[in-house]
Formats: C-alpha cells, structure tokens, sequence
C-alpha cells in the first residue's frame, strides 16, 4: 500500500512539474540559449536582462528562463506544432497538445 501511495504522489507531481506557458521563443532569449516562460516555472534566479529579453510577451508575464530543460517544454515553446495527423518519423509524442493531437515536428 506504501508503494502505490508513493507512486500515485509522483505521478501527481510530474503533472504538476508541466510547464504550462505557451509563449514562442524570442530571438533575444533564444540568442542567449533561454525559453519565454513564466516567472514562476523558471527556476532559479533572474538576472534584470532576463526579465527583458521576451520583450513582445513581456506584458503577458513572459521572462526568459535559461534555467529549464527543454523536456519539460511543450510543443508550442519548442517551435513545433500539435496535429491530428503526423507522420512517425516527426511525432515528438503529446508534449501538451490537446486530445488526440500530437506533437509534430515542423522541418
């Protein structure tokens, strides 16, 4: 019973660990190996230069995080896109798109 508590309390985290900001990646921050993310998902400090570096979104609450595995970006943020149909070869796998879309890499 331990056992399946302690695995039922992963599972739960690793959902909650998803970035869930949909912000494209700017090439100021993209220039400086970061992802536009929310201040919250981004862990670590930011310097004040981060904070500016997604300046196009910067009103939505993007800040450029260097500080994040590109794991744990969705699809969106990786500059691909989510589609019903993609070929094999390209699926990426769900990477937060919706019901029976997939991650698809755009070449």
């Amino acid at each position: 019973m331990r056992g399946f508590i302690i695995a039922i309390s992963l599972l739960f985290y690793s959902c909650l660990a998803d970035i869930e900001s949909n912000f494209y990646r700017e090439e100021p921050c993209a220039a400086k190996k970061g992802f536009c993310l929310l201040k919250n998902e981004c862990p670590g400090e930011l310097g004040g230069e981060w904070e500016s570096l997604c300046g196009a979104q910067k009103s939505l609450g993007a800040v450029c995080c260097s500080n994040v595995k590109a794991q744990e970006l969705n699809c969106f943020q990786l500059h691909n896109t989510c589609s019903e149909k993609c070929p094999q070869s390209l699926t990426i796998g769900k990477k937060g798109c919706a019901g029976d879309s997939v991650c698809c890499a755009l070449v």
